[in-house]
């Protein structure tokens, strides 16, 4: 099977999550309070011959240190997959792009790259 490069329309929707105290993961300690941590809705067309998505961000351009292997997510009717990234940032601009692979563990190029700024 030849694999297809990547070819991924992605869309973002920025969801700012209050993390006050008492929340998941604060162990009830109020510390917290105030604090806002930024959750992107990463959403893209599913990929022919992809086995697999890894969503890559950061705060410059092309520069990606961050990334995350989300495996193959199941698309809606429309073929279209949404991924909740958690805790991406606190403020700033974050640049996102996607890579898929194949069964043999090929990878693609980058996708398109988009930029939201975080408040």
């Amino acid at each position: 099977m030849r694999f297809i490069p990547c070819r991924i329309v992605l869309v973002l929707a920025l969801l700012v999550v209050a993390c006050g105290g008492g929340g998941s993961g604060s162990g009830g300690d109020a510390s917290n309070e105030g604090f806002s941590a930024r959750s992107l809705l990463v959403r893209w067309r599913t990929t022919e011959g992809a086995a697999g998505y890894v969503i890559h961000w950061g705060m410059a351009s092309a520069d990606y240190p961050q990334a995350l292997d989300v495996g193959a997510p199941e698309p809606d009717d429309d073929g279209v997959v949404s991924f909740l990234l958690d805790e991406v940032g606190v403020s700033g601009s974050i640049y996102v792009a996607l890579t898929s692979y194949d069964e043999a563990g090929q990878t693609s190029s980058f996708s398109n790259e988009l930029a939201v700024f975080l408040p």
